[in-house]
């Protein structure tokens, strides 16, 4: 079933896996928000909440991929690449590995996907290597060079 073309579908009463992979990002912020609304009452640090979501969790926020990584099963690699790249560049090397558990040992399967493309962009080669990432930083190290007194003193 795809989700994007009846926003409205009840969800909650269909067999069918819900497939967002043609949506918008927009669309599903939309589907996630819509999700999550409706699972309000279950414990959202249990197994069944997240294999509820995670159909949409594309549109998850900042916040709940810090708390899906505190506790949540591990996340599958497909999961993952459908995660929104802009809130993914938000996150640290170590909240990653935690999302992703023992799943992190093939990250490198999916290296070329544009959330892993989009998270080293902005990370820095030392927080790439942490993940185990054969990709080059699109962030340079920041290394002092010389004591901040001593530039002063140059200049």
């Amino acid at each position: 079933m795809n989700g994007c073309k009846i926003i409205t579908f009840d969800f909650r009463n269909s067999s069918k896996p819900l497939d967002t992979s043609t949506c918008t990002q927009a669309q599903k912020d939309l589907l996630y928000s819509m999700m999550t609304t409706a699972y309000s009452s279950f414990n959202k640090s249990s197994n069944a909440y997240f294999q509820i979501i995670s159909p949409v969790i594309g549109g998850a926020k900042f916040e709940d991929l810090l708390l899906y990584a505190k506790g949540f099963p591990e996340m599958d690699l497909i999961t993952f690449t459908g995660l929104n790249p802009d809130v993914v560049k938000k996150l640290g090397a170590t909240i990653i590995r935690d999302l992703l558990g023992s799943n992190i040992l093939d990250i490198n399967t999916i290296s070329s996907s544009a959330v892993v493309q989009a998270w080293v962009s902005v990370h820095t080669q030392t927080e790439i290597k942490e993940l185990g990432l054969n990709a080059t930083s699109g962030v340079n190290e920041t290394i002092p060079t010389q004591d901040y007194r001593e530039m002063k003193v140059l200049e």
